[in-house]
């Protein structure tokens, strides 16, 4: 199928911007698959809860239209009543597809408006988070409708992992049929590898959210348990931001918080450590793991849900438990054996490069679009209201 006549609409998580992807030092990263979509496709479009300005990146990326709110008040409906100000650009749309399920709403009400097909796609079960974080009651039954209800009202359903695909199988009775796999991607060849360190200092890095379920706390007092690391580098922002550099106080370890850093920088800095680790509780398909393993870094995860999808123990990476006794005894495994850290690291790499490659992903990504473009011209898509 040629898709240089057609036309996508990607809807952003309730919201989200593009300016607030590049606030968080992420817009590359987020918009390198579009990019390369663009290469095949005759455009795209960004329903977007951003203000005027946004028009701005119109110029930086070229095939690239903001559906925004015309108002300068009220943003907070654009999910709901946005698409009728926006609709000349939705009818024109060939394909709708969402970036999580916070927003997913939007879509859905969309496709039911101009009778598109729809690719609901989500990184991570937004209802398993929230369960995770202590959501409860009716605040979680009603996230349940709502992530019920949008991967019933899609034509193809996209996740990121085999147990996810199982997760809404269990759950909310999708069909496995309805639902395909796509990771998240790396770009391999900005994330190249590196060298393994001769030298007898050791530089440990880790980079996301500093928020709870990343279990930072435990890597502090890891990192001071070995009594073997030098640096321990710290690459994001977040709510625990103060609270983590007061534990950092009195620390024999340096601990360097770097706030925010934009995706071009993060491979220079992976490329200065030694040790990447990711202590967290939990996570979807953490995309700070993979571009670590691309780099070659040799890893150390906590061995829980995500992160155990991507890193066999041993083979690709190393896995641990989380509490700090257990990520310290990790750590001591990597830093006592450079044969392990190079095996490792070779693995990961190739790992990386053959299932989890930009390139890779926009394959996979092209074949769902052109499904769901032959549901819709097959004229399987439901009429209706919401």
């Amino acid at each position: 199928m040629n898709l240089s006549d057609k036309t996508m609409t990607l809807f952003l998580t309730y919201g989200g911007s593009l300016e607030s992807w590049e606030d968080a030092g992420l817009i590359d990263r987020e918009m390198a698959i579009y990019r390369k979509l663009l290469d095949y496709m005759g455009g795209l479009q960004v329903y977007s809860y951003g203000a005027e300005n946004e028009k701005r990146y119109e110029n930086i990326y070229p095939d690239t239209k903001t559906l925004l709110w015309p108002f300068s008040k009220g943003r907070r409906f654009h999910d709901r009543i946005g698409q009728w100000y926006n609709r000349h650009a939705l009818t024109s749309a060939s394909v709708y597809k969402t970036n999580q399920i916070f927003g997913a709403m939007a879509a859905v009400q969309a496709k039911r408006m101009f009778r598109k097909p729809l690719i609901v796609r989500c990184g991570y079960i937004w209802t398993v988070n929230s369960e995770k974080e202590g959501d409860r009651g009716y605040s979680l039954a009603k996230k349940k409708r709502i992530e019920r209800r949008c991967f019933m009202e899609a034509d193809i359903c996209v996740v990121t992992t085999r147990r996810d695909k199982q997760e809404i199988v269990n759950t909310h009775g999708i069909a496995e049929n309805k639902i395909r796999i796509i990771p998240n991607y790396v770009d391999t060849e900005m994330y190249t590898p590196v060298k393994d360190s001769k030298e007898d200092s050791v530089t440990v890095i880790f980079v996301g959210r500093l928020s709870e379920e990343k279990n930072l706390f435990n890597l502090l007092a890891a990192v001071e348990k070995t009594g073997r690391v030098d640096k321990l580098i710290m690459v994001g922002d977040g709510d625990l931001m103060a609270q983590l550099k007061t534990a950092a106080k009195g620390m024999q370890t340096k601990v360097d918080f770097l706030g925010r850093k934009p995706t071009r920088e993060i491979p220079g800095l992976l490329r200065q450590s030694d040790i990447f680790v990711l202590p967290s509780l939990y996570e979807g398909l953490p995309k700070a793991l993979l571009e670590a393993m691309s780099v070659g870094l040799p890893c150390l995860g906590t061995d829980v849900r995500g992160i155990r999808d991507v890193i066999k123990h041993g083979e690709t990476g190393w896995l641990c438990a989380t509490d700090p006794e257990a990520i310290a005894s990790g750590l001591m495994a990597l830093i006592d054996d450079r044969d392990l850290r190079l095996r490792l690291s070779e693995n990961a790499r190739r790992l990386v490069e053959e299932n989890y490659s930009l390139d890779k992903v926009t394959m996979l990504e092209l074949d769902v679009i052109k499904e769901a473009l032959e549901i819709g011209d097959a004229g399987h898509i439901p009429d209706g209201k919401l």
